[in-house]
């Protein structure tokens, strides 16, 4: 039985100004995304893994996420390093050559 990779953290953009936090679960089926917060029946929404194209860390603490599918592309920013480094392992294992981390100095 494989490890399940641990849950990271985003600050999802939703708007031209706006985001929001959610926790990002990554499984070889989909990535899922709850809106963070702790309330009961929070928002979630997944993306199969089948449908992305691409996922790319862009830079250093602060880097972006992002993530590009048929139907649009999803941004965020991480919350902590750790969720960076976190999120850049699970994404390797699942992705593969769709998935790209560029550091800037």
């Amino acid at each position: 039985m494989q490890d399940v990779p641990a849950p990271f953290n985003i600050n999802l953009r939703t708007g031209f100004f706006k985001t929001e936090p959610y926790t990002v679960s990554v499984s070889r089926e989909a990535l899922t995304f709850t809106r963070a917060g702790g309330i009961e029946g929070a928002e979630q929404f997944m993306i199969s893994c089948r449908d992305v194209q691409s996922v790319v860390i862009l830079g250093s603490f602060p880097a972006e996420l992002e993530i590009r599918t048929e139907k649009g592309v999803f941004t965020g920013t991480f919350q902590k390093p750790a969720d960076m480094d976190a999120a850049a392992a699970a994404l390797r294992a699942v992705f593969g050559k769709r998935f790209l981390k560029e550091s800037f100095a």
